[in-house]
């Protein structure tokens, strides 16, 4: 059968009882939704995704009256990673605080209960039964994808409830005959919000125009186009103005690395990845905690998985048979628009999840229905099955999508390695980083990734020394920052880590266990700090008791360093590091001083005057670092200290070991 005309309402039509238990359970549906997005919450931290650091950058430049052609702290223009929609839909809360990070994150809760009324409007005025609609939104409340991004400061949930509105609002469209009407204002409307949300929606509403005029709707199909054009247009002049290009920094370096392989392997490939990953890791994962991984049990999981791609296929041509809807020429477009991209994962169908869903559930009944038809004894078992989906989702329930059950992402905000950043250098400093908006939000510091994208993009030379050295020095860093961000383990770029480590001018001033991160200053000839060097690093620290031993590397290649180990006489060790002759010190630092048992009363850093007094410059009343009182110690000179040597002082309540770490002290 196929749609001239949209439905009756279903529900309008429905007894009063009978719609009473109708918003009873869809309620009852958008509350679980809630919950568990609620319960995923405290496994996600703002920054982990890069992308939501900006989001909220570019509304606090929007609440601050930039303009499109404004530049954020991090160095670039507002419009230079993606369209500024959702950063406007957060800048009223901005507005009020720029760190209002649990209203921000509401934002997408409100928006996640909103959703399911909508789907259940949508999927009922298509014509599907009373209790598929249902399953499909029981599966939508227990997927972890949705309950993951359900609380993220993302663009997916505003995006997900303005496709569901735009798509109602050409329901009502399509039976009208004048082209310029309220439902189809909302639809141009609606289908401009999408753009402007998530260039992605291209995708679909280049569909949306093709399904039109198969409809022979050419007029709307040309208010469409129009209209999204025309709105989007000034996205595209700042850029232009900016300097950036036109597809925005974000995708144009993502297409410009995904034919590396060559575009038939790259389509390949991503065709590949939905079928064996992406769709079943969005439907029904089956390959994660706390399910089992090894043995028959894993197996049948395993096996009930890759019937997802099937079975969503299956109701995709149901679906199209009975109702010729517009995702039916949507959904394909937007998905062959994703194959020219370099990652396929479950990011890619979060935009298109219930009718995802929607298909899945069709394909279900329509395997059950041929079944009965063919073979009625395995009826039965056949009903049984779908339930299996439960049986994998229910205990995954509040998994953040990207990690093991009970885990949670990286911690950029208030961790460690931003504190220090914070205070060190001046916002100015460029910080190499493959998390720039994170980085530059938390840190204060301008940020730029050429050398991590050189190093981890390039299929044959990424850990080419040459190819390294000619990301640093397009990005002219004062820092690095290399740190387990991602949900990938380990640092961002293993190759940069190796590379920086042994560069005579990186100077590891800070590292932390707190996800797993280093930091980096750059000193010396050719770098943006080319008066300052680095004084203790190449001098044997002395002292009594004193020896040295490897610090654990941070990754492969790595050489993690020497450090000093001390242990103190009488309650007191002192390490000192002497370079001998007076040198202007403008910053010390230490990143740990610790012992195993017992406890530190004071560590101090001293400096050793021209006139040979000792100066204290930076200390605190216990120890420094993972699991002390303070996370470092630093200390900037407004005016550099004239000094011939540094030492650290700690005070114990016990002559047991005391291990420091990363004392530094620049000047020259």
């Amino acid at each position: 059968m196929k749609l001239d005309a949209p439905p009756a309402d279903p529900v309008a039509i429905a007894p009063v009882s009978h719609r009473a238990a109708v918003i009873a359970a869809v309620a009852l549906c958008a509350a679980l939704g809630v919950a568990h997005a609620l319960a995923t919450w405290p496994h996600y931290h703002v920054g982990s995704f890069d992308d939501d650091a900006g989001y909220v950058m570019v509304a606090r430049a929007i609440a601050h009256g930039h303009g499109l052609t404004g530049r954020l702290p991090a160095g670039v223009p507002m419009v230079a990673s993606y369209p500024p929609g959702y950063a406007l839909l957060l800048a009223p809360i901005a507005l009020v605080s720029g760190t209002a990070y649990a209203a921000f994150r509401a934002l997408s809760v409100a928006l996640l209960a909103s959703l399911f009324p909508l789907v259940w409007w949508y999927l009922r005025r298509r014509g599907l039964g009373e209790g598929a609609v249902l399953a499909v939104l029981v599966l939508l409340a227990l997927n972890p994808v949705l309950g993951t991004f359900g609380m993220m400061i993302m663009a997916e949930l505003p995006f997900l409830v303005v496709l569901m509105l735009t798509l109602l609002a050409l329901d009502h469209w399509r039976s009208e005959e004048r082209v310029l009407t309220w439902a189809g204002a909302g639809t141009v409307i609606g289908a401009a919000g999408l753009l402007w949300l998530k260039e992605a929606a291209a995708g679909l509403l280049i569909g949306i125009v093709l399904w039109m005029l198969l409809r022979r709707m050419r007029g709307k199909a040309i208010a469409v186009a129009a209209g999204v054009g025309v709105t989007f247009l000034p996205i595209l002049v700042a850029r232009l103005t900016s300097g950036v290009n036109l597809l925005g920094s974000r995708y144009a370096n993502e297409f410009g690395s995904a034919f590396d392989g060559g575009a038939v392997h790259l389509v390949l490939h991503a065709i590949s990845t939905y079928v064996n990953q992406a769709l079943p890791q969005t439907v029904v994962p089956t390959s994660v905690s706390p399910l089992p991984i090894v043995g028959a049990s894993a197996a049948a999981l395993g096996t009930f998985g890759t019937l997802t791609a099937p079975l969503v296929l299956v109701g995709f041509v149901v679906w199209c048979r009975r109702y010729a809807d517009v995702m039916c020429v949507a959904v394909p477009t937007y998905l062959a628009t994703t194959l020219v991209f370099p990652y396929t994962n479950e990011r890619r169908l979060v935009l298109i999840l219930p009718f995802v869903l929607a298909w899945y559930v069709l394909g279900w009944v329509a395997v059950i229905g041929w079944i009965g038809r063919h073979a009625p004894a395995l009826r039965p078992v056949v009903w049984v099955a779908p339930l299996v989906a439960l049986v994998i989702l229910i205990p995954q329930f509040g998994r953040d999508y990207l990690y093991l059950l009970g885990h949670g992402s990286s911690q950029p905000r208030g961790a460690p390695y931003n504190q220090f950043l914070s205070q060190a250098g001046a916002p100015r400093d460029v910080v190499e980083t493959d998390y720039v908006w994170a980085t530059s939000l938390f840190s204060g510091h301008r940020t730029a990734p050429s050398a991590f994208a050189l190093s981890t993009t390039d299929l044959q030379k990424r850990c080419s020394p040459d190819v390294i050295a000619k990301g640093l020095g397009q990005d002219q860093p004062a820092f690095m920052l290399s740190a387990a961000l991602a949900n990938v383990p380990g640092p961002g770029s293993p190759c940069l880590l190796a590379y920086v480590a042994r560069d005579p001018s990186a100077v590891r001033i800070f590292r932390t266990a707190f996800d797993d991160a280093s930091v980096f200053e750059f000193v010396g000839p050719g770098t943006p700090h080319p008066g300052l060097a680095d004084l203790t690093g190449p001098v044997t620290p002395t002292g009594l008791e004193v020896g040295m031993f490897q610090a654990l590397p941070q990754g492969h290649g790595d050489p993690g360093g020497p450090y000093p180990i001390v242990t103190p006489v009488n309650g007191q060790a002192i390490v000192t590091w002497t370079w001998g002759h007076p040198v202007p010190v403008s910053q010390v630092s230490l990143g740990l001083a610790t012992v195993r048992t017992g406890h530190l009363q004071q560590v101090a850093l001293q400096l050793l005057d021209a006139d040979g007094t000792w100066q204290t410059v930076a200390s605190a009343p216990g120890a420094v670092g993972d699991g002390g009182v303070v996370p470092f110690l630093l200390a900037h000179l407004a005016t550099p200290s004239t000094a011939t040597a540094m030492r650290v002082v700690v005070q114990a309540d016990a002559d047991v070991p005391v291990f420091l770490l990363d004392a530094h002290a620049l000047g020259g």
